[in-house]
């Protein structure tokens, strides 16, 4: 889920730049703060998130997890180089 000062700009130059309209994203505004880079997550939604986070730590992988507040559990893996992505139950739709 991408989050930036200026959501509505950032739908319209994915837009631009593949083609079509980002269907699958929710671009949302960043809260406050100093950085100066936009802030963007890659998010993955699966059937199974427990299944996904054995599999992420079977691999070496860091993996939190906790509730969305409506009880649907979410997780953050980080990636080898870094990547951080939210993994969300496919029935969440942000």
């Amino acid at each position: 889920m991408p989050a930036c000062e200026q959501p509505e700009e950032a739908r319209q130059f994915y837009r631009r730049v593949t083609g079509s309209p980002p269907a699958c994203a929710d671009f949302v505004a960043a809260g406050v703060s100093d950085a100066t880079a936009p802030q963007w997550e890659l998010l993955v939604a699966v059937e199974d998130v427990p299944g996904v986070l054995v599999r992420a730590r079977r691999h070496g992988q860091e993996a939190g997890t906790w509730s969305d507040g409506a009880g649907r559990p979410l997780s953050r893996i980080t990636s080898p180089e870094g990547l951080t992505v939210q993994v969300r139950d496919i029935s969440v739709r942000t």
